[in-house]
């Protein structure tokens, strides 16, 4: 058991709007007084006494929103400030441009939005993002679970002939995960690498009770068809299963609100054309696209943001262009409706980001230029001093905006 390949402690929504945004506005935002620049300091100001604000505190860093750790890890390798707290201390801004974004939409969800509106889906598109920092290591490679979980959801439809429901992509997360985690990972992984055949576990407590051990000597392993056979059975009960929780938070029964369920709704074609190419890149031993990130994160400071290290992936693999534009779009409306919420309660002012999905070729003596952009589509006029921003990162400082019939010729300054 020297690994876990979902470490999620909490339902991604309530992580979000609630915590994230709380700490973002209070004290990840105030340099705080130079006695609590220790260790513990960030305890010691918000009172993490417990095991769950101290995981929440170490989710918000793996999952990307924060450039360093504001908690030493459970064992205490050493004895320094964190990095993340060290910077907090120096009056240094550690959110990544992932953990803004998250912010600016969490703070858009508590602003209680009807349905249908897109903030609501623009935090589906979110989470496609947020998933890819799940990720594990195995014989010196990184893998990230949401691509062998669609490996193993997709071989459990073909085999069932249908979609599978939110309650069966728990129990099926269950199985993954207990095989991921235990001693039979490498059959699922290089089934995973070569297309191959695979079997799945799940390993049970002897006794019921949080704390009762583990029956190691009472595991079955079952070919996917027989899924359903096995979780049908009298005596099977996921809450008795090693690290049941993680397959909660990853498909939450009944209610879509897990990480999984939310990212694949918005993510379908993304996602999928991720777990091709990492399948073709693992059959021939070359590293994930995520690799940057996760060696970051694992070092403690993370200078590969999730959101420029996904968005950088387009540029040697084309097939994933289309499938992450459209998350893209929709994180971006989302992000700008929630602005207007946000404005509406607070009445101030926030310079707006438009993401522009196209590549644009700007000749280095020009320091400004108009561009022509179809009204349709965006969710509000842009104007001057807004930004726009592309798919690679660069950004425009819009100067002027002249509307035509159907499209806006909009100066930019470089």
């Amino acid at each position: 058991m020297s690994r876990t390949s979902q470490s999620l402690a909490f339902t991604i929504d309530e992580l979000i709007r609630n915590r994230w945004v709380s700490w973002s506005e209070d004290v990840l935002n105030t340099r705080p007084d130079s006695s609590f620049n220790s260790k513990r300091g960030f305890q010691e100001i918000v009172g993490v006494q417990n095991g769950t604000e101290r995981s929440r505190a170490t989710e918000i860093f793996r999952l990307g929103l924060i450039k360093g750790r504001l908690i030493g890890e459970k064992k205490g390798r050493t004895s320094s400030v964190p990095a993340g707290w060290k910077n907090i201390c120096e009056d240094n801004s550690i959110h990544t441009h992932t953990g803004y974004i998250a912010y600016v939409i969490g703070k858009g969800l508590n602003c209680k939005p009807s349905p249908g509106v897109t903030v609501l889906e623009a935090f589906d598109s979110l989470c496609t993002l947020l998933i890819l920092s799940i990720g594990f290591m195995f014989d010196n490679r990184w893998y990230s679970t949401v691509n062998i979980f669609l490996f193993v959801k997709n071989r459990a439809e073909e085999s069932f002939a249908r979609t599978l429901t939110n309650q069966e992509l728990r129990l099926l997360a269950g199985a993954v995960f207990n095989t991921l985690d235990y001693k039979y990972a490498e059959q699922l992984i290089r089934a995973y690498e070569t297309n191959g055949t695979f079997k799945l576990h799940y390993l049970f407590r002897s006794t019921s009770g949080a704390k009762a051990p583990f029956d190691e000597s009472n595991i079955e392993l079952f070919e996917i068809g027989e899924l359903e056979q096995v979780t049908s059975s009298r005596k099977f009960d996921l809450e008795l299963t090693y690290r049941q929780k993680a397959s909660l938070f990853w498909a939450v029964a009944n209610s879509g609100r897990g990480i999984f369920t939310r990212a694949f709704r918005a993510g379908e074609e993304f996602l999928t054309a991720l777990t091709q190419t990492d399948q073709k890149l693992a059959s021939n031993k070359q590293r994930n696209l995520l690799h940057d990130f996760y060696v970051d994160r694992e070092n403690g400071f993370i200078h590969n943001d999730l959101l420029s290290v996904t968005l950088n992936l387009t540029d040697d693999f084309p097939e994933l262009k289309k499938g992450l534009t459209t998350v893209m779009k929709t994180l971006n409306e989302g992000v700008v409706e929630s602005l207007h919420l946000i404005k509406k309660k607070t009445e101030i002012q926030i310079t707006e980001k438009f993401y522009l999905h196209e590549q644009i070729d700007v000749p280095e003596e020009l320091s400004q230029f108009s561009i022509s952009v179809p009204k349709k589509g965006l969710p509000v006029e842009p104007t001057a001093g807004n930004v726009l921003v592309q798919l690679n990162g660069k950004e425009f400082t819009i100067q002027k905006v002249k509307k035509e019939d159907e499209r806006f010729i909009i100066t930019l300054e470089k």
